[in-house]
């Protein structure tokens, strides 16, 4: 399959152009979400339009109505064929004059970009995913910090330090020095027989896997907390993992070179990764 394209309800391809003046381009003034597609249907979708339209909320950005939005995810997955799809809608500000004034735009831009899944490595489900702890750090007090903005270059940043030192992801912490994220990540590990993660006041995207995961630690009975933590409690997790809407959940092996517990994916790693697992199928045979 080829990559489709859709902007604005119209099917244009892998060389769509979008206005030059549009002030998602020209000021990153714009949301995202990315989602997986199985059995040809997004998962979740309701809960990733539902965190764009809180977010266009935090941004002033005004998003089109949730029904709009699932008929372009649907007409490009239609369009696409593909059973196992990387599915991505973007709505940034629209065509505005020269100048970061959003009261010169007009109607937002509407993407969905479609293509094949792209599998994650084998290497990452044996040993778990190489971290190292950034030397940039998240704002715990910017509001954009959690919201899915297209302004990325602090997690390309991030991403692009991990890979100089040999690692899969970089790790985040906030101005106090305490765990946030990594890069397109949110946090879990072990400590004490309990489930941790960095809770929603600090400087995280709340996002959609890291809530389905924490519905079924709830479910499996796993004692859970947020709140916040110091980057040494992480090191000496007895085992960790991280979440996101394409990967779902991942072993954490190591930070900056310490491998975590005995270096293999634990057992609540793999209880929630079945889980999640699980809901993947449930949706590929059609259901809820």
């Amino acid at each position: 399959m080829s990559v489709i394209v859709r902007v604005n309800g119209r099917s244009v391809g892998e060389g769509a152009a979008i206005s030059a003046l549009d002030h998602g381009f020209l000021y990153a003034n714009g949301l995202f979400e990315t989602m997986r597609a199985l059995g040809g249907r997004p998962f979740a979708l309701e809960r990733h339009l539902r965190r764009m339209s809180e977010s266009g909320g935090v941004i002033g950005l005004p998003i089109p109505a949730e029904d709009l939005l699932a008929r372009e995810v649907a007409a490009a997955l239609e369009e696409a064929g593909e059973e196992d799809a990387y599915v991505r809608l973007t709505v940034t500000r629209g065509v505005g004059a020269p100048g970061p004034d959003p009261a010169t735009c007009g109607e937002p831009t509407v993407t969905v970009v479609v293509k094949p899944f792209p599998a994650p490595p084998a290497r990452w489900l044996r040993e778990g995913i190489r971290t190292v702890t950034s030397s940039l750090r998240r704002n715990d007090c910017s509001p954009l910090v959690r919201v899915k903005s297209t302004n990325y270059l602090e997690c390309i940043l991030g991403k692009q330090e991990a890979r100089r030192q040999g690692a899969d992801e970089a790790i985040f912490l906030d101005t106090r020095g305490l765990l946030a994220e990594a890069t397109a990540w949110n946090v879990f590990f072990i400590d004490g027989g309990r489930l941790l993660t960095p809770d929603e006041r600090g400087a995280i995207l709340p996002g959609v896997t890291r809530a389905i995961v924490l519905e079924l630690a709830a479910a499996q009975r796993i004692a859970c907390e947020r709140g916040a933590y110091p980057p040494e409690q992480l090191v000496s997790a007895q085992e960790a993992f991280l979440t996101n809407s394409l990967y779902g959940v991942a072993p954490l092996g190591s930070v900056d070179g310490t491998a975590i517990g005995d270096g293999a994916p634990g057992p609540v790693t793999h209880a929630l990764a079945a889980g999640y697992e699980a809901l993947l199928e449930r949706h590929r045979r059609g259901g809820p």
